[in-house]
């Protein structure tokens, strides 16, 4: 029964990666595979007694779990022939159940905390959730709401969750082809220095005229100099709002762009 002198050693075939996040009351498919022959056991948590044990001699079992208590748990696959035994794990964490936004129309009107990348044409994330700060929800937006279908190859295995326990969306399930930008905020005289990224919609007119643009990021759909995102300048340095056009975007976290417009605000709120 057993492939050589060696225990048999145990991969983490579904998910691949063994931190795991569902929330409560949620269905989750757990599948191990082993090099060789053996006896492959569940187990979760400390329990003694397994959740369930394949019969001799196979080399990848599977088991579903309808769902589990609110905590964090560890799914353990434990493989034994007559050449010893081995095993691996998963840290299963369940969430309550977050209070997540409905999705509607072109803006992402709500903070996006997780990122990651997956599988190409919106076919699922994989991988470690990173967090999402302000370029990459910048970007999560222009894939959106912009016209971004000449990066879908790179954004349709890009993967957005607001939060644990939501669901996760692909940055082009739906995309509607609006005139948006990429703008850089920044002025480094502040305490502390200010540095952040939002999208701007083109209203048509003037690209050098700040009336012609709307600004937008997070739940504020029409930021206007004095808000947090977009503060006033001081008395030494004035802050920039710099609109980029996307040129490229090489992955889920990143743009390239050409500036189009450049406005500075001072310690006043007087735009120029």
């Amino acid at each position: 029964m057993g492939g050589g002198v060696n225990p048999p050693v145990v991969a983490l075939v579904e998910p691949e990666d063994f931190d795991v996040n569902d929330p409560v009351g949620a269905e989750r498919m757990f599948t191990a595979e082993c090099d060789q022959q053996a006896t492959l056991t569940v187990y979760l948590d400390d329990d003694p007694d397994p959740v369930y044990q394949s019969d001799p001699g196979v080399q990848e079992v599977s088991y579903t779990f309808e769902s589990a208590p609110l905590g964090q748990h560890m799914v353990r696959v434990v493989a034994a022939n007559e050449n010893g035994t081995g095993e691996n794990y998963w840290n299963w964490n369940v969430y309550q159940y977050a209070d997540c936004h409905v999705l509607s129309g072109p803006y992402l009107d709500f903070f996006i905390r997780h990122y990651r990348c997956g599988s190409s044409g919106c076919a699922g994330g994989s991988g470690f959730w990173s967090n999402a700060v302000c370029l990459e929800n910048a970007v999560m937006r222009y894939a959106r709401a912009g016209k971004s279908t000449p990066y879908t190859n790179v954004l349709a295995g890009c993967y957005w969750m607001e939060k644990i326990g939501c669901s996760e969306h692909c940055y082009v399930e739906l995309v509607f082809n609006l005139d948006i930008y990429i703008v850089a905020v920044m002025n480094s005289s502040l305490v502390p220095s200010f540095g952040h990224a939002v999208c701007a919609q083109y209203l048509g007119g003037e690209m050098d005229m700040f009336s012609n643009w709307r600004f937008f990021q997070y739940d504020n759909l029409n930021i206007t100099p004095g808000d947090w995102q977009m503060p006033y300048g001081s008395e030494w340095q004035e802050t920039r709002v710099e609109i980029k056009e996307v040129i490229d975007i090489p992955n889920c976290g990143q743009y390239d762009g050409r500036p189009v417009a450049t406005f500075l605000i001072d310690h006043e709120g007087n735009v120029r």
